[in-house]
């Protein structure tokens, strides 16, 4: 079965220009994570959320954004906690990684996107 192009180019779209607005803020308001206690929230807390908020409400949008703060932040996680490694989050081996990631989601988009797909029975 063909997903229709249009679901899966919309979700790469709305996941690749979240990442894009994200790294701009980020670059132009480098702020640090909010602090709970001694409990450090991520971006990608969020996107995980998002993610379970749009699948619950059907919301191809909401979804994507979820995706791209999660994907967003995996290069990062995996050379703090991984490594053990302190690179800059815009470190030329992160935002590597990141567009390492962003293909293999473009290639994979139909997969991502296949809970929003209608089908006729």
């Amino acid at each position: 079965m063909r997903l229709p192009r249009r679901e899966k180019d919309r979700f790469f779209v709305i996941m690749l220009a979240t990442i894009l607005v994200a790294r701009i803020f980020l670059y132009i308001y480098p702020l640090h994570s909010p602090i709970i206690g001694s409990f450090h929230m991520h971006h990608y807390m969020y996107g995980l959320a998002l993610i379970a908020l749009g699948l619950l409400f059907r919301s191809l949008a909401t979804y994507s954004i979820g995706w791209a703060l999660l994907i967003d932040e995996i290069p990062s996680l995996y050379y703090f906690y991984i490594l053990k490694s302190l690179e800059n989050y815009f470190a030329p081996i992160i935002l590597f990684d990141l567009a390492t990631l962003i293909v293999i989601v473009f290639f994979l988009r139909a997969y991502f996107s296949r809970p929003f797909t209608h089908t006729k029975r």
